[in-house]
């Protein structure tokens, strides 16, 4: 079984090689040595797949908008890439995630003595929109509420249950911020 494990990842070294040696696109032998570079560091299949189709995507990029040589990009055209992909509707995350393996074939070059390392220092950076809190799963919260016999524990979980409070908003209120009546209980903005 080890035997088979260096010649599967030789067979697939060799399948994306043979993939990049297929491109017509400015910086290909430059992106074959970086591939390489990343299987000597014995990267994963994932690592090494989003490398090749994240720089594969840039230099095809900046070859349409009349680049013929890697050395001639510049901040302005990794800028222009994100405004692309945000055009075309691509999340944020996906995005984030090209951006990263790009700056990582960007260094390799830039180590290399091929690339400015201007292209560096001040790197785009993508802001990802905060997830929403996942809901406890109902067999949870009645497990959890099922182990709490004081009355008023119970009440103070299922409070934080329902409404999303944090602890110490909870913490924090008074029995001037509830109405019972209007059913409304006044959180005063924590520094959060």
């Amino acid at each position: 079984n080890k035997a088979r494990i260096p010649d599967a990842r030789r067979r697939y070294r060799a399948r994306i090689i043979g993939e990049i040696s297929g491109l017509r696109i400015p910086g290909r032998e430059h992106l074959k040595r970086y591939i390489l570079h990343k299987f000597r560091n014995n990267c994963k299949r994932n690592t090494i797949r989003s490398a090749v189709t994240s720089t594969v995507k840039f230099l095809t990029f900046i070859q349409k908008h009349g680049h013929h040589e890697l050395e001639t990009i510049s901040r302005a055209d990794i800028e222009a890439l994100v405004e692309y992909e945000q055009d075309r509707g691509i999340s944020a995350g996906t995005i984030r995630t090209c951006l990263t393996c790009l700056y990582a074939f960007i260094r390799f070059l830039v180590d290399d003595d091929i690339l400015n390392r201007e292209l560096l220092k001040r790197k785009i950076h993508i802001k990802l929109p905060k997830r929403l809190p996942k809901s406890i799963e109902q067999d949870d919260e009645d497990r959890i509420l099922a182990q709490i016999d004081n009355v008023r524990d119970n009440a103070l979980i299922r409070l934080l249950l329902r409404t999303g409070m944090r602890i110490g908003e909870l913490l924090r209120t008074r029995m001037e911020d509830i109405s019972l009546e209007g059913q409304l209980i006044r959180i005063i903005e924590s520094e959060k």
